[in-house]
């Protein structure tokens, strides 16, 4: 059971919002701007319900002790291909990039453990310092955005 104030849900209730915007903008054609920028975002917040459906399934599989890790792999790059070509809006560049930055540590993770599991350790320990080096980026990319009080 979903809770009303669930991420999901904030996420669900935005895209609604932002397809009622985009809609009233389709009446005037200085608008234009203004429904392009609506349906970019959009996309990115589905892209990031697809996540929140990924990470769902992660959690599920886990607790129920049947993680298939290519099973997870598979669809890790079904949410990646999904959203690849969206939000390409010039000012949502930086989202993007923490975007993929997220799904590419995913997708380096667990090829790791489907490589640990056929016992090929320097394939895996090649992903796992590909994968710190993306969290490492991704990390800088936070840090730069946030603001210093002292």
């Amino acid at each position: 059971m979903e809770h009303r104030n669930s991420l999901r849900s904030v996420y669900e209730s935005m895209k609604n919002d932002l397809k009622k915007l985009e809609d009233n903008c389709r009446q005037s054609v200085s608008d234009r701007r203004v429904q392009n920028y609506c349906q970019n975002i959009a996309q990115f917040v589905t892209a990031r319900i697809n996540l929140i459906d990924l990470y769902e399934k992660i959690y599920f599989l886990g607790v129920n002790k049947q993680l298939r890790y290519s099973e997870i792999q598979n669809f890790i790059t079904a949410v990646k291909e999904k959203n690849v070509l969206g939000f390409t809006d010039i000012s949502l560049t930086p989202i993007r990039a923490v975007f993929s930055l997220e799904c590419e540590v995913l997708e380096q993770l667990f090829k790791a453990l489907i490589e640990l599991q056929r016992l090929q350790f320097l394939p895996s320990l090649a992903l796992i310092h590909g994968s710190h080096t993306r969290l490492c980026a991704w990390e800088s990319k936070i840090q730069s955005r946030e603001v210093k009080y002292w």
